[in-house]
């Protein structure tokens, strides 16, 4: 009723109707009701969605896509590269590390959905032809149908891109990470048989804690720049920059480490934070995480010595507490969750 009255209101007095019901919504949800109203409402919404973009294509004149497809393909390239270069350039200035601005850039390249009803407004009014807007539309529907393929590329084409620069434009790629990557600090670490921790983040940080409560000595690597300014005001030893680079790793003084936790969630990383850690010092201990089971083996083959899964640990501190309700005896518990840790290749 909120909705559908602020709509109706909205466009008695010249506005659109499309804009009453976003300012309905807005109303509804600075409400504490909001998250109820949004499960009720969830079934809906999604239905929408879904006859939003199966009805897409039939906007389309299949044969004005066919006759111009080559400049349609055009376009989309054009548009692809202005939006990524524009993007990355934006999060470059306002400080962002090469690898998080190469990501967002490409999961922003895309044409976004209110170009459908911008361009059939200006459709509308006449201000564009029945050509051009098939080409809008055309152009629109690649961009979106490329982009999470780009995007699940997007890690290792970073790598590869990185690696292009530094082997033909070595003084471009030196510059891009003593501007953005990397802040190296006036003084060498003093550090030797320490502790080094990749990553700060939902698992990081407790484990940053516990070193700091049995004053070992760790320094953490941190790709996030605000999370870093906020630990180097705690008085932590903390190096901006990817993890997963080798630099960074050799700054952070893994060839004089004792242990490196890789606690950061992203894949590839870890398996690059691994051969690099190796690389540097062959008799380090390593640490990793991971969210699937599938990966175990490879971090393993890769020269992890223990690598945990966070849904399983939870799962046996379940599963220990179940017992404890149960008949079973202290040891027959630890001999159950032993068979357990052993299935799962612990």
């Amino acid at each position: 009723m909120i909705c559908l009255l602020t709509a109706l209101v909205s466009e008695k007095i010249g506005l659109s109707f499309a804009l009453g019901a976003f300012l309905g919504g807005v109303i509804i949800a600075e409400t504490v009701e909001n998250h109820a109203i949004l499960s009720e409402i969830r079934p809906l919404r999604d239905l929408f969605s879904v006859v939003f973009f199966v009805s897409l294509p039939l906007l389309i004149d299949p044969q004005m896509i066919l006759s111009n497809i080559s400049y349609s393909l055009l376009i989309s390239v054009i548009v692809v590269i202005v939006k990524f270069l524009t993007v990355i350039a934006i999060s470059l200035y306002f400080g962002y590390h090469s690898k998080i601005s190469f990501m967002v850039a490409v999961g922003l390249v895309q044409v976004g959905e209110f170009a459908f009803i911008l361009s059939r407004e200006a459709l509308r009014i006449s201000l564009i032809s029945q050509n051009s807007y098939s080409l809008i539309l055309s152009v629109s529907i690649l961009t979106i149908l490329l982009t999470p393929f780009l995007f699940n590329l997007a890690p290792s084409l970073y790598i590869q891109i990185a690696l292009f620069f530094k082997k033909h434009f070595p003084k471009f790629h030196l510059l891009l990470i003593q501007k953005f990557d990397f802040e190296k600090p006036l003084s060498e670490l003093p550090f030797e048989n320490h502790v080094v921790l990749c990553g700060y983040g939902r698992m990081g940080r407790y484990i940053g804690r516990a070193l700091l409560f049995s004053k070992t000595p760790f320094v953490i690597v941190e790709i996030n720049r605000a999370k870093v300014a906020n630990l180097r005001l705690q008085g932590l030893n903390v190096i901006y920059g990817d993890p997963s680079d080798l630099l960074i790793l050799d700054y952070a003084q893994v060839d004089k480490a004792r242990l490196l936790i890789s606690a950061v969630p992203d894949f590839h990383a870890q398996e690059r934070i691994i051969t690099n850690a190796k690389t540097l010092n062959n008799n380090i201990k390593i640490i990793a995480r991971t969210h699937f089971e599938d990966h175990q083996k490879i971090f393993k083959a890769l020269g992890a010595d223990i690598v945990i899964q966070p849904e399983f640990s939870a799962a046996i501190e379940a599963v220990k507490k179940i017992f404890k309700t149960s008949n079973l005896t202290d040891f027959e518990i630890e001999g159950k969750i032993a068979r357990l840790k052993i299935e799962h290749g612990m």
